[in-house]
């Protein structure tokens, strides 16, 4: 019978996935200690945790503890002096590692050992004498390997004073320097999250909203790792400020170098990340180099950094004179920041931000999906195919098959929800003309479909795959 039940409770999970898929994210595990001060010697002092608190649970006044670790841990409060309770701060994370102690008591120490603790450093083998130093054991690190990702990584273990085993790791990205700064250059970015934290905190020289397009194009008799550039503002692709060809190439002293060349005519080429044959037969003499404006950069742990020279770059300025532009940039797997900087020859800012607070660009992916709407007083669909918009606030109106407008606008954006500080993907849609949205629905950021339904109105929205990402501008 027992058998039986057994088996009938592993079908009921085998066919409910759904309710299995809650996992949001690990948060907190937490270590017994038997000296708090000598642990945080380790994880604050050694390792770099803030404490984000630290605090006693019994004084002369309560009889009772307050903290509910007595019973995850089963310890008798009667029985044992449990006095404090840390919580400690990464740079990303609040409360990332807990430490609980139980003063005074020797703890079990068991083969083989039951758990252990991996953290992110930015040096594993520069901490490896400073952890001997202290006294403390290290275990032999692993040799540099490659994760599935393609990224490099290495371990090495210690064991705290108590008796826990901490896993120290790196993780830098991997592949030849040029390859992997291509790779992360190609694609969209928007600073539309930045946009929304500079209005909600009311800051004196917001940011306007910026779109970037950077995509890959072959032109042989041009070189190699070419990309279309054209950039637009205010969320809208027809005010464009912007439109370059882009060239890396491999430097000197690991650097590597950006070439940048304006167009003589860039009405001519305007959409060609769309369509690449308008730059059929592109020659240098349509290309307008700007000698000394180079971007020189070099990669750093897991990013890249960027830089023009000092003083070498100078423009002549649509309203005469000539300009002094400094680049200062910064690029990763999902983020490319841009201080971007120009003074006339009185010295005064002409473009960039007062503050020099760079903009900060996210990554964009693209969606492509439809909308439906029924019609009112009548049992019928209007079909509106050929949805495309990116996730970093990107709008679509909706269009029927004739290409006639729709009432409704389609809206996807990378949030942050304020309370939980919890990463969502927001599909909403607004009447045109309209800023408020009608309603709205919240998805994991990574989520690869997403779709509302009102009743009345339909919206299915498919993740486009990355290496198709060039196709379709976005409205």
């Amino acid at each position: 019978m027992r058998v039986r039940l057994l088996t009938l409770a592993l079908a009921s999970l085998l066919l409910a996935p759904a309710a299995l898929a809650q996992v949001v994210q690990v948060k907190r595990p937490t270590l017994m200690v038997s000296d708090m001060d000598a642990s945080l010697a380790v994880y604050r002092d050694l390792l770099g945790f803030d404490i984000h608190y630290l605090r006693g649970d019994l004084d002369a006044e309560r009889e009772e503890p307050l903290s509910l670790a007595y019973t995850y841990f089963d310890i008798d409060p009667k029985k044992y002096d449990y006095t404090r309770f840390a919580t400690l701060d990464t740079p990303q994370q609040t409360r990332a590692l807990g430490l609980i102690e139980l003063r005074g008591r020797r703890l079990p120490r068991t083969r083989p050992r039951t758990q252990t603790v991996v953290v992110q450093v930015e040096d594993v083998d520069a901490l490896a004498p400073i952890l001997t130093g202290a006294g403390l054991e290290v275990l032999p690190a692993t040799d540099e390997a490659e994760t599935p990702e393609g990224d490099v990584y290495k371990e090495m273990p210690f064991v705290d004073p108590d008796g826990h085993v901490v896993v120290l790791y790196h993780l830098r990205p991997g592949g030849a320097d040029l390859d992997l700064l291509v790779s992360w250059f190609g694609g969209r970015f928007d600073n539309h999250v930045q946009v929304l934290h500079d209005e909600h905190d009311g800051v004196e020289h917001p940011h306007r909203r910026v779109h970037s397009i950077f995509e890959p194009v072959q032109i042989p008799e041009l070189g190699e790792h070419l990309f279309y550039v054209e950039q637009y503002s205010g969320g809208d692709p027809d005010r464009v400020f912007r439109q370059r060809l882009y060239r890396f190439e491999q430097g000197d002293d690991d650097e590597i170098v950006l070439h940048i060349h304006a167009f003589a005519d860039p009405d001519a080429v305007r959409g060609a990340h769309d369509d690449p044959t308008l730059l059929d037969g592109l020659t240098l003499d349509d290309l307008e180099p700007k000698p000394g404006c180079e971007v020189y950069w070099r990669r750093v742990d897991d990013h890249f950094e960027g830089a023009t020279r000092p003083g070498a770059c100078h423009i002549r300025s649509r309203a005469g004179g000539v300009l002094s532009v400094e680049d200062t940039l910064y690029l990763d797997r999902n983020e490319l920041h841009i201080d971007d900087r120009a003074t006339n020859e009185a010295g005064e800012l002409v473009f960039g931000h007062p503050e020099g607070v760079p903009y900060a660009l996210r990554r964009a992916h693209l969606f492509d999906g439809w909308g439906a709407l029924l019609d009112e007083g009548a049992d019928r669909w209007t079909l509106a195919p050929g949805v495309v918009l990116h996730d970093q606030g990107g709008e679509f109106g909706l269009v029927d098959e004739e290409g006639q407008e729709l009432p409704w606008v389609v809206s996807l954006s990378q949030r942050v929800y304020g309370r939980t500080n919890t990463p969502i993907l927001k599909l909403a849609v607004h009447r045109r003309g309209e800023e408020k949205s009608h309603a709205y629905i919240w998805a994991d950021p990574g989520a690869e479909r997403i779709g509302l339904n009102l009743g009345d109105v339909q919206i299915g929205l498919t993740r486009r795959a990355e290496d198709e990402e060039s196709d379709t501008e976005k409205r």
